[in-house]
């Protein structure tokens, strides 16, 4: 599958969402999952010393248990048409991510990754992810995000997959038991250590 290719045009951000002066855990759990990331919940805005990692993809469903659900990654890898994917050892969803990854024309700098996010209402088992709020050097999303989008939705169906959800914004599981009151304004950063 073909990526646009490398130059300037695609590496022009989508309009830049609005600030938000919301930098508690309690509004950031509030504001994902979103399709656009406020302004200041990217690292490159500067907004604050530390920020949770925010990172955008494609969210995996809980299954009901944990066997059933990997048992569902484990029947996607079956299906990987690249032998050496689909016969991986390193468990179904470095398969998955390594196969999309060598699926895409161009260069990726990090590839697709998975993490567990925070998701309160446990519905996301985990998220298949490209790129994350520290990775652009200017607080937008590339508009290649949604080519990537698209690669992954199409080889996610051929793979088994047939109720695709699209890619959103979650907040990575380092917040998993903070306080929604965690304040991570500039102000706040100064007071406290981590």
């Amino acid at each position: 599958m073909s990526l646009l290719e490398n130059d300037k045009t695609t590496q022009e951000p989508n309009p830049c969402p609005p600030l938000t002066k919301q930098l508690t855990l309690g509004a950031m759990r509030r504001a994902v999952p979103t399709k656009t990331l406020p302004l200041d919940y990217y690292a490159s805005a500067r907004k604050c010393d530390y920020l949770p990692r925010f990172v955008y993809g494609i969210p995996f469903p809980f299954a009901g248990s944990v066997g059933e659900t990997v048992a569902n990654l484990e029947t996607m890898q079956a299906r990987i048409p690249d032998v050496e994917f689909r016969q991986s050892e390193d468990g179904p969803t470095a398969a998955i991510c390594g196969y999309l990854t060598a699926s895409v024309d161009g260069e990726l700098e990090e590839g697709y990754r998975v993490t567990m996010v925070d998701s309160p209402d446990q519905k996301v088992f985990t998220i298949f992810y490209f790129y994350t709020s520290y990775t652009p050097p200017f607080p937008c999303q590339p508009r290649w995000l949604d080519d990537l989008t698209d690669i992954a939705t199409v080889l996610f169906r051929e793979l088994g997959w047939e109720d695709v959800p699209e890619a959103m914004w979650y907040i990575e599981s380092d917040t998993v038991g903070l306080d929604d009151a965690t304040d991570y304004s500039a102000e706040a950063s100064r007071m406290s250590t981590y």
